[in-house]
C-alpha cells in the first residue's frame, strides 16, 4: 500500500524535473555571460553593452529549452498521477470490499483528470513569464541583465575579476532560483522549484484525498479513524486518533455519538484533510 512516504518520493521525483528547468537555464546564463573577457577594468563597459544586446537571443533560446522542458515534464507529471491514482484506487477499493464484503465498482478516472489538468494549468502559469519570448516579459532575460548590471558594479567598485563577479551573481542566483512572479500566502515570491512544489504536492495529496473520499462514499461507509502525526494542522488537532463522522452534522448517515470532520474545515484552506482517514464500518 502507498504510503506518506511513498507518495513523498513520488512528489521529491517529480520536483526534482523542474529543479532541472532552473540548472538548465542558469547555466544557459553562465554560458553566454562567460563569452568574451576583459583585459582591463576599462573594457568592462563594452562588455556590458555587448552582452545586454545578447538578451533578445538570450530569450528565445531560454524559451525554446523551458518549453521542451514544460511539455516532457507535464507529460510524466501526467503519467505519474494517473498511475499512482490507479494504484491508489485499486488499494482503498480493495480495502472497503474487505471491510464491508461488498464489490462497488468506484469511479476513480475522472478524479484523477481533473487533478491532473488543474496541476498541469498551474505549471503552465507558474512557467509563463519563461516561456515567452519578449525581453521585458521573460524572466530569464531580466535576470541575465541584471547580473550582467551587478557583474559591472563588482568589477568597478568591488575590485572583483569578470569571471569571479560571473561566478558569484551565478551562485547567489541559484540559491535564489528563478522566480515565477507568484506569492505564496506570507507574500514570498515562489522560485518555479518551489512552486511547482507546491502544485504537485497539492496535486498529489488531493488525488490522494478525492479517491478515498469518493470510495468511502460509494461504500457507504460514513465513519473514520483520524491518524495521529507530528506537527498537525490546527484544525487537525483535535480529532486526531478519534472516530469522525464523515458526512457533515444534518446528513440522514451522521452519527452524533461523533465529532464530524466538516466542523474541523474540511474541503477548506488550511482545515483537516480527507487523508488522514482509515475506514471504519457504518455499523460502529
Amino acid at each position: 500500500m502507498l504510503s506518506r512516504q511513498d507518495l513523498d518520493k513520488i512528489i521529491d521525483k517529480m520536483v526534482k524535473q523542474y529543479g532541472d528547468i532552473e540548472t538548465a537555464l542558469l547555466n544557459l546564463i553562465a554560458d553566454y555571460l562567460k563569452k568574451g573577457d576583459i583585459d582591463s577594468v576599462d573594457e568592462i563597459y563594452q562588455w556590458q553593452a555587448e552582452h545586454t544586446a545578447n538578451a533578445d537571443e538570450l530569450a528565445a533560446t531560454a524559451a525554446f529549452i523551458a518549453q521542451h522542458f514544460q511539455n516532457s515534464n507535464l507529460k510524466d507529471t501526467k503519467a505519474m498521477l494517473e498511475a499512482n491514482g490507479q494504484q491508489i484506487s485499486d488499494e482503498i477499493n480493495a480495502e472497503l470490499s474487505n471491510l464491508t464484503s461488498k464489490h462497488v465498482k468506484t469511479q476513480s478516472s475522472e478524479i484523477i483528470h481533473n487533478n491532473v489538468t488543474t496541476v498541469s494549468q498551474e505549471i503552465k502559469t507558474g512557467m509563463m513569464n519563461l516561456i515567452n519570448r519578449n525581453v521585458p516579459s521573460n524572466a530569464l532575460a531580466d535576470i541575465y541583465k541584471n547580473i550582467t548590471n551587478q557583474c559591472v558594479t563588482d568589477v568597478v567598485n568591488g575590485g572583483k575579476t569578470l569571471e569571479r563577479a560571473i561566478d558569484d551573481n551565478i551562485y547567489q542566483q541559484v540559491a535564489k532560483g528563478i522566480p515565477t512572479g507568484l506569492v505564496n500566502r506570507r507574500g514570498a515570491v515562489l522560485s518555479l522549484e518551489g512552486y511547482s512544489r507546491l502544485c504537485i504536492q497539492t496535486a498529489v495529496n488531493r488525488t490522494f484525498e478525492d479517491i478515498r473520499m469518493n470510495a468511502m462514499s460509494e461504500y457507504g461507509v460514513t465513519l473514520g479513524l483520524y491518524s495521529m502525526h507530528i506537527a498537525s494542522r490546527k484544525a487537525c488537532a483535535p480529532i486526531q486518533h478519534q472516530v469522525v463522522n464523515l458526512v457533515p452534522p444534518g446528513s440522514p448517515d451522521y452519527n452524533d455519538k461523533y465529532d464530524s470532520i466538516y466542523n474541523h474545515g474540511y474541503g477548506e484552506p488550511g482545515g483537516a484533510r480527507g487523508k488522514q482517514f482509515m475506514p471504519l464500518e457504518k455499523t460502529l
